[in-house]
Order: C-alpha cells, then sequence, then structure tokens
C-alpha cells in the first residue's frame, strides 16, 4: 500500500506584467516564470488592455514598466486601484526624474525602482511588495529630505518634538530595521521577539507619530532625523 502525503504549498505570486517595448516585455516575463514562487498570469504592451486584463485575472502584483516615453500612462494606476482588488503596483523606471516617481507613489504605487536594478533585487521587490511592505528609493527619500530643508520646513514644531521624544529606544531600533526593508520576521530574529510584539510595536509607533504604514514612516523618519539616511 502506498501512502500519499498532502503537500500544502505555498500560493504562487500572480503577476499581471505591462512593458511597452516587445523585448523587454518578454525578458521580464521570463525572469518572473524562472522564479518558482511566481505566476505571470498574463502581459501585455499596450497600456489600453490594462483594465480588462487586470479585471480579467485578478493578479496579486501588477509590474508596470515605464520607460521615459510611457511616464504620461503613470495615472493609471489610480484607475486600476479602484476595482475591487487587492493590487500592489511595482513601477519599473527609467526615469531618473524624481517628480515621477513622487508621482507613482501618490497615485497608490506600492514600490518605484530603477531599472538598472539587479534582476535578484527585482525579484525580491516583487515578493515585498506582495506581502504587504513597500519598496523605498532611497534617492527619492533623500530628495525628500533635501527638499524641505531647501524650502525652510526642516524645523520641528514644538507638537512634533512631542511626539518623537515620546518614541522610545525600542521602537527607534525597529523604525531603523523598517527603513533598511526588513520584514516583521527578520526584525523578530534579529532583536529576538515574536512578530506579533515587533506589530505591537508598530502600532505603537503609528499611533504616536499619527501615521498609517511603513512607508510614511520611512519618509517621516527621515525628514525628522530618526534614522540617517545613506548619503548618495
Amino acid at each position: 500500500m502506498s501512502l500519499q502525503l498532502k503537500i500544502n504549498r505555498k500560493p504562487k505570486i500572480k503577476v499581471l506584467l505591462y512593458a511597452s517595448q516587445r523585448l523587454i516585455l518578454d525578458g521580464l516575463c521570463l525572469l518572473l516564470e524562472s522564479n518558482g514562487d511566481i505566476d505571470v498570469v498574463d502581459c501585455t504592451a499596450y497600456i489600453e488592455d490594462m483594465t480588462f486584463l487586470n479585471s480579467k485575472n485578478r493578479p496579486d502584483v501588477l509590474v508596470l514598466c515605464l520607460m521615459n516615453k510611457d511616464t504620461g500612462n503613470i495615472d493609471i494606476i489610480s484607475d486600476l486601484k479602484l476595482a475591487d482588488s487587492p493590487l500592489r503596483v511595482l513601477v519599473l523606471t527609467s526615469s531618473e526624474d524624481i517628480a515621477v516617481h513622487q508621482r507613482a507613489l501618490q497615485f497608490g504605487a506600492a514600490g518605484v525602482m530603477h531599472k538598472d536594478q539587479d534582476s535578484k533585487t527585482f525579484i525580491r521587490a516583487v515578493k515585498q511588495i506582495y506581502e504587504g511592505e513597500t519598496w523605498i528609493n532611497q534617492k527619492l527619500i533623500a530628495h525628500l529630505l533635501n527638499k524641505d530643508k531647501s524650502n525652510g520646513n526642516n524645523k520641528r514644531k514644538d507638537w512634533e518634538t512631542i511626539k518623537i521624544e515620546s518614541v522610545t529606544k525600542r521602537e527607534r531600533e525597529i523604525i531603523n530595521m523598517v527603513s533598511r526593508g526588513m520584514k516583521n520576521k527578520e526584525i523578530g530574529k534579529t532583536l529576538f521577539i515574536s512578530e506579533a510584539t515587533v506589530r505591537h510595536h508598530l502600532s505603537s509607533i503609528y499611533s504616536k507619530l499619527d501615521l498609517e504604514d511603513r512607508l510614511n514612516l520611512v519618509i517621516y523618519s527621515y525628514r525628522h532625523s530618526l534614522i540617517e539616511i545613506e548619503r548618495l
């Protein structure tokens, strides 16, 4: 008698892919499909197909590859996120214009990365976004920080100072780890605490600083010198 073991496999990440250039589209598709955790459910070189394909395939992650000439299509992110789906969007761009990166986040992207990043980093970004995290562009953070300083907005108001002083040493450690892209599980292992405790600390941090998510936490922390920025 042979016994059949039932293995509960983790579901693959369903990815919808857009790139206007066919060679780039095919290359990204092959790269994503080479990872056993990812299933490319559809891909297109036509931006007008995105709404239909999103509705048809119900992907977990949309990889929106926007070269310089495509950046005018960035507003499609908000249209797609209006659909009844938990879609997470990663914008892959060749643009060096920080304003384009900012607009992508404003329209609802969970992350923005430059096309010059290596393939391993790209796959990691897709997985991190799927897991509910954000992909932070350090160059964008530096720009936002420097912009605040040049506008004279870097002076803390009294109520901001009070909020920041309420953050404990352990919470600052967690903020620093979040800024490096570490997930709750990694933070827990590093600090020898449970994931539930990490979540509790994050809830406390969000409450104290009046923030909603990791992306805003990292931006706020750079602006108010809670963490050190890596100079580029």
